[in-house]
């Protein structure tokens, strides 16, 4: 049920092909986007397209808990809003801020400096296969998968906020370095000061 046929195809000369495509409606995945205060969530079929979104959920870090309790709930809210979709879901992709281990899907943040297996949680909790990623390398992803980079290979991503984030693209693929945590620069911050700026 995840393919379709397409029928001929026209080409220069010979016996025309037949094309075959995805369903999109065959399946789906979830993106969350976890911020420091609020939650965003997206839904795409098998063509890339857009189905749902919902954001600026409220949501805050609190304990180990009351996170991941807060982060289920919340992700289960919207799962059920889908109705019928919610059945096809095949994966869910989470994206957060700081150090992310995404072999692992552990997150280091300052709610647990140890490391939390946020992957393996939230699989367990949901029953939806997760994977977590560092959000500017989420991001630098999305954003070489969208454009036209047929020709580009090595690519990187700036990402300036009130802090400075960077990804890596080498050979069409994210670069994750011996450590694991390449383009990460730490602890950079801007601070605007309003007697300046006048905002």
């Amino acid at each position: 049920g995840y393919v379709q046929d397409l029928g001929k195809i026209e080409t220069g000369g010979g016996r025309r092909p037949c094309a075959y495509g995805l369903v999109p409606e065959s399946g789906y995945f979830l993106g969350v986007t976890i911020l420091d205060d609020m939650l965003d969530f997206g839904l795409i079929d098998l063509n890339k397209n857009t189905v749902m979104t919902q954001k600026g959920i409220p949501f805050s870090y609190n304990n180990n808990t009351q996170f991941i309790d807060n982060l289920t709930a919340r992700t289960d809210e919207f799962v059920e809003s889908l109705g019928a979709a919610k059945d096809r879901i095949l994966g869910m992709g989470m994206s957060v801020k700081g150090r992310v281990d995404a072999a692992s899907g552990v997150i280091y943040n300052q709610m647990n400096s140890d490391g939390y297996p946020l992957a393996r949680i939230m699989r367990e909790k949901t029953g939806i296969e997760t994977i977590v990623e560092n959000d500017t390398r989420a991001i630098t992803y999305a954003e070489y998968l969208s454009g036209d980079n047929s020709d580009v290979q090595n690519a990187l991503f700036l990402y300036v906020d009130r802090w400075i984030g960077v990804g890596i693209i080498v050979r069409g693929t994210l670069y994750y370095g011996k450590s694991g945590y390449s383009g990460d620069f730490g602890h950079i911050t801007f601070f605007y000061d309003c007697k300046f700026c006048q905002c």
